[in-house]
């Protein structure tokens, strides 16, 4: 068995790590850790410990680099080996895999283990470009490859065995393994975050204990800020030095390390659990008659509404595009999506302005997310392409009718609001709003037709929308949440010109799906 589980993770690791995605993740990993380490004439801040910093020696990057992975890593490496099962379903691999004799735990132990091990290449390259920084700036050329590793050992990689476990587990429920999942992981990872700051034997001890060598150094500088993050350090002062010596460890952190590699190993072995062998469920007739029972009285209504609008759409080619694009994008979707969409409707008629507007609105569109992230890579995943793209202006028109189609579905979700900032003659809310809708429908469009995935809107989308309207920050508030804030910076103006060049990337995304 052990040497099944080392074969098939030697065949998959092999097979991942000479993709393309995986070398320009390495890459920007690169980028973050040299953006991480600033040189001491830049512009920014990362990490400020009461107007200090600790000078570019071993302990000190050996220490900054593993809190900067632990809120990092389990966000971006998540989504690169959240797809090792998926590649075996989609290329029918996974039928030719159930008909041999290799077991469940073998098979999911093969895939687990080429996860980590590709998670462990980033830390590793990440850890070689923070020691060849510290040669670069010179400010200690003393080497301690024991600094640079202890942290990563204890704090980081058993994160990385926590998200190889994780994104296994997503691929094995049904309902985590698609866009769902996508999203509901970003929650996660924020949980997962503020655990691992505020936890006992976390990065936030590394935090404290910086602090504490900042306050022995220069007593006086329990007044000055801290900050982990990006700052601006323009008309500030530049960062204080000091020598720090690096952590102090003990017997909390190592019994941290070995329940975090228990959890890690309690969740790859519950998504055996969920492993249903590629097999495809079964209905049975009674089951599916039943499941179908209550369209029946809505049938003669839905027919009556489709009479009407095929009527109406029949005299522009334009429109009725338009209409068929609006088909789709609601067809097949759960309809616990679609009553969730009329509750916050109803809410948005009743509550008062202000939930409305940064609360209500914002939760409508993530409801929306899974309705318009097919747009622009729907015909690769049905296999149709060859069929959409040798219609008559396949680039133009159907590009038109899908950024048309999404934009009414979003508008009928946030009809609500809509009707409240009319009734309140806000125009300029109304204005924000429908900006931001542009926004959303061009950015699906654009990250389909480039990455020719859904995943690529779904992270993004949910990133600037936690960040932005439900966080109040006014450089990614989109729709206008923050009224005030969106109207000082002219944000309406700025998304609009930003739709207009997503929407030209998404030309060139399905220009060359037409090309392939």
């Amino acid at each position: 068995m052990i040497n099944s589980i080392i074969s098939g993770w030697r065949a998959e690791f092999y097979n991942r790590s000479r993709q393309t995605s995986y070398l320009v993740i390495l890459l920007a990993m690169v980028l973050l850790t040299l953006f991480f380490f600033p040189a001491t004439d830049a512009s920014y801040q990362t990490l400020a410990v009461n107007g200090y910093r600790g000078i570019y020696n071993s302990p000190w990057m050996g220490a900054a680099l593993a809190t900067l992975e632990v809120a990092f890593l389990p966000i971006i490496c998540f989504y690169l080996v959240k797809n090792a099962v998926e590649h075996d379903r989609n290329n029918g691999l996974g039928e030719l895999i159930a008909a041999t004799p290799v077991t469940k735990f073998t098979y999911l132990a093969g895939k687990w283990l080429s996860n980590l091990s590709l998670l462990t290449g980033i830390a590793l390259v990440m850890l070689v470009t923070a020691v060849l920084l510290q040669m670069w700036f010179g400010e200690d050329y003393h080497l301690q490859f024991l600094a640079f590793l202890l942290p990563q050992i204890i704090f980081v990689f058993p994160v990385l065995t926590i998200i190889s476990g994780f994104a296994l587990l997503f691929e094995m429920i049904p309902a985590l393994r698609g866009g769902f999942g996508n999203i509901a992981y970003f929650f996660l990872w924020v949980a997962l975050v503020a655990t691992s700051i505020e936890g006992p034997a976390s990065v936030g001890q590394i935090l404290q204990q910086m602090e504490m060598s900042v306050l022995n150094f220069d007593p006086s500088s329990i007044d000055q800020s801290s900050n982990v993050g990006i700052r601006s350090a323009v008309g500030q002062a530049p960062l204080n030095t000091f020598v720090w010596t690096g952590l102090k460890y003990n017997a909390i952190f190592l019994m941290s390390t070995g329940l975090m590699l228990g959890l890690a190993l309690f969740i790859f072995l519950s998504s055996q659990m969920f492993f249903d062998r590629f097999s495809k469920p079964k209905q049975s007739l009674i089951l599916n008659i039943k499941k179908h029972s209550w369209k029946k009285p809505l049938m003669p209504i839905g027919r009556s509404i489709s009479h009407l609008l095929n009527r109406v759409t029949a005299y522009s080619p334009l429109l009725s595009m338009i209409y068929l694009e609006c088909l789709l994008i609601i067809k097949g979707k759960p309809k616990l999506l679609y009553l969730t969409l009329i509750g916050l409707v109803i809410a948005q008629l009743l509550v008062d302005i202000e939930t409305v507007r940064s609360i209500l609105a914002p939760l409508s569109l993530l409801c929306c997310v899974l309705l318009i992230s097919p747009l622009g890579q729907r015909e690769l995943n049905q296999h149709t392409s060859m069929l959409i793209f040798s219609c008559p202006s396949p680039l133009k028109k159907q590009l038109m009718s899908m950024f048309f189609a999404g934009s009414i579905i979003l508008i009928i979700a946030v009809s609500g609001v809509l009707i409240r900032f009319l009734l309140i003659q806000d125009y300029i809310a109304i204005t924000s709003l429908l900006v931001g809708i542009m926004f959303m429908v061009a950015l699906a469009i654009a990250c389909a037709s480039l990455s020719r995935t859904s995943r690529m809107f779904e992270i993004i989308f949910t990133f600037i929308w936690y960040l932005g309207p439900m966080q109040q920050q006014s450089f990614l508030d989109f729709m206008g949440a923050n009224h005030s804030a969106s109207q000082s910076h002219y944000l309406p103006y700025i998304f609009l010109s930003i739709s207009a060049v997503l929407l030209g990337l998404g030309a060139l995304g399905r220009k060359a799906q037409m090309i392939n």
